[in-house]
């Protein structure tokens, strides 16, 4: 299993559970099947772009999303990425954002 599909595999299980869909309603939005969706879940599928595609658009994002890796940056750079995204956010945007920040911490 190569690292890339290790990686995709998490950020595909990370979006589908935030969706809260099981491996099989994903299958069936994507036409594939519940192993195929195991297997690139654990890394142990290869992908092709048309499939990448339609598992994105399954779950509602695109595929770069998917291959985005922002997420795996050092601690110290997501925190100022956030304190930069607030300082420029309106009132109204802030308290969202804390609303969602203080229910998932």
């Amino acid at each position: 299993m190569s690292d890339a599909l290790a990686k995709l595999g998490r950020r595909v299980r990370h979006f589908r559970t935030a969706k809260g869909l099981t491996q099989e309603k994903l299958a069936e939005l994507c036409d594939l099947s519940t192993t195929y969706i195991s297997e690139l879940e654990r890394g142990k599928a290869n992908i092709t772009i048309t499939v990448l595609e339609k598992v994105a658009a399954s779950l509602g994002i695109t595929a770069t999303d998917l291959l985005a890796n922002e997420h795996e940056a050092e601690r110290g750079v997501l925190v100022k990425e956030i304190v930069q995204f607030l300082d420029t956010a309106d009132d109204g945007k802030v308290r969202t954002l804390y609303r969602m920040m203080k229910g998932v911490l």
